[in-house]
Formats: structure tokens, C-alpha cells, sequence
């Protein structure tokens, strides 16, 4: 059983609601070590950085402030591939790559109320993803650049006493040519997965495996979450979801095997994110389409799907046109917009008027025995 549920999600409901004085370009959850509950870091376009805890619980709860900072530099070329920022699985730095040749590292103390930052100067300068790998005794960037080469997948090992990398652990040259996006494998099997258009890499140092399955071939996979350590879910820019497991066959640590399987499971949204909650259930933040709660079943129906859509979360956006029209003639002007992207993309009519949102249902009831409605 992939997918155990003890638990039965029929909506999410929203509990509190902030406002944030920017434009937010980056929102990480991360575990301070010894304690039980997340925090969440934000970062907005201005490079003002903040942590964020929830309080209290109920009517009481709060969103409060932890720490916060400008991590802005007064001298430096904005990278040409966008921000990317990392935090450590143990929760000693965050990482952001914001401009060219340089890393900003913000170490975590307990007890901080100011994020500072300091710089590492960096000799690659296309870089398209970085992350932090798990397990390691000093925090270690895994990232992947291009040059004229090739495409590359390189390590850093971080030094907070020198405030400079130690050394490369390890490297691998002239990895996929489109490969974009790397995922960090927890602990037993370490490593990292260099995903591509056309193959899935694994790779720990010692020894790598890849798989070029056909269901993948000319996708573009765009975002991910992680199960357990060694299951993970992946999402294209065409909708489709897929399921990749890992397996370890040896226990020498440098003479180990992984293999790999990749199944589609079936059909979501377009996905800018994807976050696993529990017992088979997931969100899919969509930026394309409708945002959806997705239940995960271990048996498919009779189309082959494992996907089943629990509820929906309506976005207009991105709105490339609009127009205001009178279609039923009554003299009341109706907003049709062109809505979404790609295979989500919609013609939505918005209008001022009563909905109906049903909460819940109850259904077969017995004849006659409905007396009354309030």
C-alpha cells in the first residue's frame, strides 16, 4: 500500500490570512533544530527577508514575526536565471543565489532577530538550481550550471567558521543538456536526482543511475514533493503527475545499487508547486490553471487514473484579455476573461450575484422525512 489513510480530506479551510508589504518572490518552510513546529521564511522582491511562526491556536492564533532583515547588496548584476534559494535539511543556513558569482549565506541562530547575510564568491555563473544535500557534517550546496561545454552538476561544501567553501566533494560533468531541476534524497540513500527532459539521474557521489523513461520524453517537469525518503511525486508542464520510486538493493554504502521506477499516476493542473500533506492526500498550487486538493487512491479506476480530485480552488490568472458583455440582455454587464495557459487555458464569465458553496451533503435519505429547512 503506497497510500495508507487514516485521515479523510474533504476541503482546506482557511484560518488566517496577512498581509505582506511586498511582492513575494520566495516562501520556504523549514524545522529549527529541537523544535516541533515549522516556520516559514519569505522573501520579497526587494530582497527583504522575514521569518514567520504561527501562535496561539483557534481565535487566538497569530502569525508573529521571528526574525527579519534586508539581504539586499548595493553593488551587483541581478542573476539572468532569476532567484533561487535552499535551506539546510538541518536548519544551520539559508542559501540564496541572487546575483551572478555570488552565493548569500544566512546562518540560523536560536534566538536571532535580524537576518544577516554574508557573500561567497562563486566561479559558475549559469546556474539553474541549487540545493542543499541531506546528512552532510558541514551544510553542502549541490547545484547545476552550464558552460561552454556543457551542462554540469557540481557540490560545495560550506565553511561557516571561514565563511567560504572547503571543497568540492564531488562533481559530475556533461550531465542532460535540458536538465534543470535537482532533488535532494534524504538519508538511507543520500544523494541527489538530476531531472531532465528526457532522463532522471541519480546521483551520490560514488555511483549514479539513470532511467530515460518514455512517458517523460519531451516533458518539462516543473515541481515536486517529497513523500518519505524515498518516494517522490513529480508534476509536468502538461499536467501529468507521476510517482518515483527509489530502491536500494546493497547496504555497502559505495557499492550500493538504486534503481529507479517512474509511473504516471494520472491527470492534475498545470503545477507551480506541489505539497504532500498526508495519508495519500496533496495540494497542487497551480499559476496556470485551478488550484486543487488531490487524493491519491492505491487501486485506478476504470480510466487507469490513481487521481482523484477532491476540490478545487478557482484563479483567473494570468489574464491575458477581457472583455465586458450584457449575454442574458438585461442590462447587466458581465466580465468575460481569457484565463490561464497552456492546457488549463479558460474563458471565465465573472459576475456580481448570489453563489451557492455547498459545505456538505448528505445523500439516500428516507422518503418524508425532511420537516422543515432553516
Amino acid at each position: 500500500t503506497l497510500f495508507p489513510y487514516t485521515t479523510l480530506f474533504r476541503s482546506l479551510r482557511s484560518i488566517k490570512e496577512i498581509a505582506i508589504n511586498g511582492s513575494i518572490e520566495v516562501m520556504k518552510l523549514f524545522r529549527p533544530q529541537g523544535h516541533d513546529k515549522d516556520r516559514l521564511f519569505v522573501m520579497t522582491a526587494k530582497y527583504n527577508a522575514m521569518i514567520l511562526e504561527v501562535e496561539g491556536s483557534g481565535s487566538d492564533l497569530e502569525i508573529v514575526t521571528k526574525a527579519y532583515g534586508d539581504v539586499s547588496d548595493k553593488i551587483g548584476k541581478k542573476s539572468e536565471t532569476g532567484i533561487i534559494a535552499a535551506i539546510d535539511p538541518e536548519s544551520r543556513v539559508i542559501g540564496l543565489r541572487l546575483y551572478d558569482s555570488l552565493f548569500k549565506v544566512i546562518p540560523l541562530d536560536r534566538g536571532q532577530t535580524e537576518l544577516r547575510a554574508f557573500n561567497i564568491r562563486m566561479e559558475e555563473i549559469m546556474i539553474y538550481d541549487i540545493k542543499f544535500l541531506h546528512s552532510c557534517q558541514q551544510p553542502t550546496i549541490v547545484l547545476i550550471h552550464s558552460d561552454a561545454h556543457g551542462r554540469h552538476v557540481k557540490t560545495h561544501e560550506l565553511s561557516l567558521k571561514n565563511s567560504e567553501f572547503d571543497k568540492v566533494a564531488w562533481k559530475q560533468d556533461n550531465v542532460e543538456r535540458l536538465a534543470t531541476l535537482l532533488i535532494p534524497v534524504p538519508e538511507p540513500m543520500g544523494g541527489v536526482l538530476i531531472i531532465g527532459a528526457e532522463s532522471i539521474t541519480y546521483h551520490n557521489g560514488h555511483n549514479y543511475e539513470t532511467i530515460a523513461p518514455p512517458s517523460i520524453q519531451n516533458s518539462s517537469i516543473v515541481a515536486y514533493t517529497k513523500i518519505d525518503s524515498s518516494k517522490f511525486l513529480l508534476g509536468d508542464m502538461d499536467g501529468h503527475l507521476f510517482l518515483l520510486l527509489l530502491q536500494k538493493e546493497d547496504k555497502n554504502e559505495r557499492s550500493s545499487q538504486v534503481t529507479m521506477n517512474l509511473e504516471l499516476l494520472g491527470e492534475t493542473s498545470i503545477p507551480e508547486t506541489i505539497n504532500y500533506l498526508d495519508n495519500g492526500y496533496l495540494y497542487i498550487g497551480s499559476m496556470l490553471g485551478n488550484s486543487q486538493l488531490i487524493k491519491l487512491m492505491d487501486k485506478p479506476d476504470e480510466q487507469g487514473n490513481f487521481v482523484e480530485v477532491v476540490d478545487n480552488f478557482t484563479n483567473l490568472g494570468p489574464i491575458l484579455d477581457m472583455i465586458v458583455v450584457d449575454l442574458e440582455k438585461q442590462g447587466q454587464g458581465q466580465l468575460v476573461t481569457c484565463s490561464g495557459g497552456f492546457k488549463d487555458g479558460s474563458l471565465r464569465i465573472i459576475r456580481n450575484g448570489i453563489g451557492i458553496h455547498e459545505l456538505a451533503s448528505i445523500d439516500e435519505l428516507p422518503a418524508n422525512t425532511i420537516k422543515g429547512i432553516w
